[in-house]
This record gives structure tokens, C-alpha cells and sequence, in this order.
């Protein structure tokens, strides 16, 4: 199965602006709430090393269960380069 964006339509649905942007859901019964969106990690460019892991920490909370303790925060990324108006 493919799974690209080819058209683009889902990164502008989410409101995608960069590359990663990356969204996180969790279901709860029949409904999908948006559970983590934002930066991967704390390390803010390709050199830094990082120290904490936001996503990874996301999606170990939801697969336990919890709340995600990290807040959401502005992706970190190179920006979509679109290929027709959203």
C-alpha cells in the first residue's frame, strides 16, 4: 500500500508546515483526539545531540495509558515545499 502524500492533501488538512511535523493521535472508544504535535526532540538542529525525546515520551504515555507530559510545541523542520495551493 502506498502511503505518500502525493497531493498533499493531508499535510494541508493537519496544517503540516514543515518536515518532520509530526502529529500524534490516541483513541479513546470510536474517537481519535490529537494527543502530541510538535518538535521530535529537544535538539534544535542536525548537529546538536538531544537530550530529551518528545515523541518517543508521547507515545510510550499513550501506549500506557497516560497523559502525555510534554506540551506541544512548534515543530523544528524544513518547510514544505508545496507544490499547489493548499
Amino acid at each position: 500500500m502506498d502511503r505518500s502524500d502525493e497531493t498533499q492533501s493531508v499535510a494541508a488538512e493537519y496544517g503540516a508546515v514543515c518536515t518532520p511535523d509530526p502529529f500524534l493521535f490516541e483513541q479513546s472508544g470510536s474517537e481519535w483526539t490529537l494527543a502530541y504535535h510538535g518538535q521530535l526532540d529537544d535538539a534544535l538542529s542536525p548537529d546538536e545531540e538531544a537530550t530529551e525525546y518528545y515523541v518517543r515520551d508521547a507515545i510510550e504515555a499513550v501506549l500506557a495509558g497516560a497523559q502525555v507530559e510534554h506540551p506541544d510545541r512548534p515543530s523544528q523542520g524544513c518547510s514544505i515545499k508545496w507544490t499547489e495551493t493548499p
